[in-house]
């Protein structure tokens, strides 16, 4: 998918970021016409530590504060060396991205849940 946000994330802010959505990315690119996001990590600050580093990949789908949904992939990454991720958006109605996919939607993607509503003529109960 087009024009999609791609968060960065370093693996401690990821571990913030699991838990309140709201931690900003290190870094962030939009996808290009092919889904593709390109970044370019400079030794530092991304490498301090050592030669590779553990970094997550994330893309976020808000609708409010409190209504959102998020799929992410990474690893580790070694400086000089190329690395792909492919991140793959599903929703709840089957219908997924074609850009991105990940092995299993971020913990608040929504899984398959039966659910107490009712949508019956176009009014949900």
């Amino acid at each position: 998918m087009e024009n999609k946000t791609v968060g960065l994330y370093d693996e401690n802010r990821y571990k913030d970021f699991q838990k309140d959505h709201t931690v900003k990315p290190l870094a962030e690119v939009i996808t290009n016409q092919k889904g593709i996001a390109h970044f370019v990590l400079e030794s530092r600050p991304w490498f301090v530590k050592g030669t590779s580093a553990e970094l997550m990949f994330v893309v976020q789908e808000l609708q409010d504060a409190s209504n959102y949904k998020w799929w992410s992939r990474g690893g580790t990454v070694t400086l000089g060396k190329v690395h792909s991720f492919k991140i793959e958006v599903v929703h709840q109605d089957g219908a997924e991205g074609d850009e991105t996919t990940e092995e299993k939607p971020g913990e608040d993607a929504g899984e398959n849940v039966e659910s107490p509503f009712v949508i019956e003529n176009g009014i949900l109960t």
